[in-house]
């Protein structure tokens, strides 16, 4: 049975570019450490609701945020648990539409 992960939204955020300017610029706030990118339904040929279109990626494990350092992984997991470490800048991104980004934090079971 797949392990599915719950969040809790904190900030919607314009792109996913702006989720990288976000990281950089955003001197005011804490700045994020987990994020979900949701990509839009018209990427696949079936239907699929938007947990299963949603991915995790965190700041501290992908290069695609960092500047400086070599390589630009982007690795997610999906929200309904089947992919649990997928690199999502092979596969999908920047070639699938992202419907929304958005910062969020991770919820335990029974929170």
């Amino acid at each position: 049975m797949a392990n599915k992960i719950t969040v809790k939204k904190i900030k919607d955020i314009k792109s996913l570019n702006d989720l990288h300017e976000n990281r950089i610029l955003d001197g005011q706030q804490e700045p994020w450490n987990k994020a979900v990118i949701v990509f839009t339904q018209d990427n696949f040929t079936k239907e699929y609701t938007e947990e299963e279109r949603s991915y995790l990626v965190g700041f501290e494990y992908n290069k695609f945020f960092r500047t400086g350092v070599l390589g630009s992984g982007l690795f997610g997991a999906c929200l309904d648990g089947t992919d649990e470490c997928l690199r999502l800048n092979n596969s999908y991104y920047p070639y699938w539409k992202v419907e929304s980004v958005y910062t969020c934090e991770v919820v335990e079971d029974g929170q």
